[in-house]
């Protein structure tokens, strides 16, 4: 029998979510790019502020669906290491929060793609594979599609 898990997020989290559901849904273009020294304006060394995703990521640096929004930013940008950067550092805060008894290798245990705090997870590990992928590490990418599909 498969056991489906799903993740209770912290106040701290849930607030952090919602400033990222802010940010996205204000379609501001500002509010999506990558803070850094050529990407916005700074001024004597510091964002002014309208970067709110690189803010947040700053305030909560293990925010999964911020590192994945700013890594695809960042492969806009073709700034490619520091998007795959961001993608692995998604699973791996995901892990991190998982209860001690889960264990997605093991078949037993699920975390249920319809359930949508479990998305975020879904689209971390397949953007992996990508990057994977690209390195050239073709049986990691096999046994990445053989966990997502279980």
């Amino acid at each position: 029998m498969k056991c489906a898990f799903h993740p209770l997020f912290s106040e701290e989290y849930q607030q952090a979510q919602h400033k990222f559901l802010v940010a996205v849904e204000s379609m501001e273009p500002n509010n999506l790019v990558v803070c850094g020294p050529r990407s916005c304006q700074w001024v004597e060394g510091e964002c002014p502020g309208s970067c709110s995703l690189a803010i947040l990521l700053q305030t909560s640096p293990y925010h999964v669906d911020s590192l994945l929004q700013l890594s695809d930013a960042c492969r806009f940008q073709e700034d490619q290491e520091m998007a795959r950067d961001l993608i692995e550092r998604a699973p791996y805060s995901m892990k991190c929060a998982f209860h001690p008894l889960f264990s997605l290798t093991s078949g037993t245990h699920r975390l249920d793609y319809r359930r949508p705090e479990n998305r975020s997870f879904y689209l971390a590990l397949y953007k992996q594979m990508s990057f994977l992928e690209k390195r050239g590490c073709p049986c990691t990418v096999l046994d990445f599609c053989k966990l997502i599909l279980r």
